[in-house]
């Protein structure tokens, strides 16, 4: 479903490889197609900005690829500054608050934020941290 060629933006739209009831969570790629990050086994790409059925349609933007910040939802409690690291379900978490672990750091939040809120964040791509 992505459209060839670069995105000036970061905005790409993909099919959604299964039904996504939330909007501004992390997505990870599932054989072309976008659906939430676990932190494990699908690790975070961009952020999900629409709502879709599986197979249709949804826009994503992709980390690291627009000229500001961007914002996803939180799961916990964040504080600006820490580490933020994606859950099951593709929201954000403090990693500063994990139990050891080697984790996938997502971005670096920018403001704080409590479980439902968005948490405004930088991102940062490839980083890879242990506790």
């Amino acid at each position: 479903m992505s459209t060839q060629g670069t995105h000036s933006e970061g905005n790409i739209t993909f099919k959604a490889a299964q039904t996504i009831n939330e909007r501004y969570i992390f997505g990870a790629l599932d054989g072309g197609k976008i659906r939430p990050a676990n932190g494990e086994n699908y690790k975070a790409i961009a952020v999900i900005t629409d709502c879709a059925n599986q197979n249709e349609p949804i826009n994503t933007q992709i980390l690291g690829s627009n000229a500001g910040t961007m914002k996803v939802l939180s799961s916990g409690t964040i504080l600006a500054g820490e580490h933020i690291i994606a859950n099951t379900s593709g929201k954000a978490l403090s990693f500063e608050a994990q139990p050891e672990g080697s984790y996938q750091i997502c971005g670096i939040a920018l403001t704080n934020a409590t479980f439902g809120q968005c948490v405004e964040f930088t991102p940062t791509l490839g980083l890879q941290l242990t506790r």
